[in-house]
């Protein structure tokens, strides 16, 4: 029993050496160094603003259209006859030149026999003329002295009274007029004369054809004179105005032309919000049917500046730098262009940051790099 009792006392004396043994050695144990921790600035490249007044340009394209284009159309029938010129495409006429015409000597013919015996009514009723209306005889006598059958009719001269227009009116002086009037203007639809000088830009018929009334004839254009048509987003119309210069180019072939604004359209094509621009511009390199495109410059934005349009954030501010930290601010927009964005309301010198990164927000530390 004795035995067991110092066995006890001897555990319990290890466990106690044991313990205090192992306090010292954890007390004795040095704490690890910590490292002290350096904060990095993220480096950034900034613009310096200079306001500055900049136009605004609107990018356009669209195709060439003649000025002046006439679709050529036969209002009677006939045969067509052979001309001075071939009606062929690309043969130039001027102004005044015969362009097409139908064999019209039958209908010619009949208006030569209406005007004869319009002549020999006008003759019989010269007496009475003399007679009762003498105050306006001579008038009359001179107007059927120079009656030529062969030509147009002339203005029939004014009655000085009631009764003496009443008495052609009797006679039926006035209904003979008007008719040759009225075939005279049928005889000259069997020719069709050049409003301007132009060339045949269509043909559908040849000559001896039989033509038909209504039946089209062709197209005749103003080469030289042309008109771009291009439609512009109804975003920009308002920076335009009649009379702005364009400058245009093409894809297909070297130049550089100038033209002017001269319509702007009133409606909207509803599939792409747009308003069509016309643009005159005439050059005899240039031919109806090719594409051009350009710029207009419109109004000039004053105390404005042009970034690059990564800059602007989807919440339309941009970031500056302000004392080493980002600051959002929000400027005026004036133009947002394909790749640039035209801004207002910012103070020269202001410092604007020139290339975005992930994780940028207000208040950011950052440090400028060159």
């Amino acid at each position: 029993m004795k035995h067991k009792v110092i066995g006890y006392l001897l555990a319990i004396l290890f466990l106690v050496i044991g313990f205090i043994g192992m306090k010292k050695m954890i007390s004795s144990k040095k704490e690890p160094e910590r490292k002290e921790t350096i904060a990095t600035l993220k480096l950034v490249k900034i613009l310096e603003a200079q306001p500055n007044n900049i136009p605004i340009q609107i990018t356009i394209s669209g195709k060439l259209e003649s000025f002046n284009k006439i679709e050529l159309f036969s209002e009677v029938g006939g045969t067509m006859l052979k001309g001075n010129k071939d009606f062929k495409e690309g043969i130039f006429f001027s102004k005044g030149e015969i362009i097409f015409q139908m064999d019209s000597r039958d209908v010619f013919a009949a208006l030569v026999a209406q005007r004869s015996s319009f002549l020999t009514l006008l003759s019989q009723i010269t007496p009475d003329l003399k007679l009762d209306y003498s105050a306006n005889y001579a008038v009359w006598n001179e107007y059927i002295q120079e009656f030529d059958v062969e030509k147009s009719v002339k203005t029939l001269p004014n009655p000085l009274t009631t009764q003496e227009k009443q008495f052609l009116t009797s006679k039926n002086i006035y209904n003979s007029f008007y008719n040759i009037k009225s075939q005279e203007l049928k005889l000259s639809k069997y020719m069709i004369v050049a409003p301007f000088d132009g060339v045949l830009n269509l043909t559908n018929i040849q000559y001896g054809t039989i033509v038909r009334p209504g039946q089209k004839l062709g197209e005749f254009i103003q080469p030289s004179k042309l008109e771009l048509e291009a439609p512009v987003n109804i975003k920009d119309i308002n920076y335009l105005k009649i009379g702005d210069i364009v400058n245009l180019g093409s894809n297909d072939i070297q130049g550089n032309w100038k033209g002017k604004i001269v319509r702007i359209g009133k409606s909207i094509d509803s599939k792409t919000q747009s308003v069509m621009v016309y643009i005159a511009i005439e050059n005899e390199q240039l031919k109806e049917g090719m594409y051009l495109n350009g710029k207009i410059n419109a109004k000039l934005v004053p105390n404005s500046i042009e970034i690059n349009r990564k800059l602007l954030n989807e919440d339309e501010s941009i970031y500056i730098v302000q004392n080493n930290k980002l600051e959002k601010i929000f400027p005026k927009i004036e133009k947002i262009n394909e790749s640039t964005v035209i801004l207002s309301d910012i103070k020269a010198g202001t410092t604007v940051l020139s290339e975005p990164f992930t994780g940028m927000y207000n208040g950011l530390p950052v440090q400028i790099t060159k």
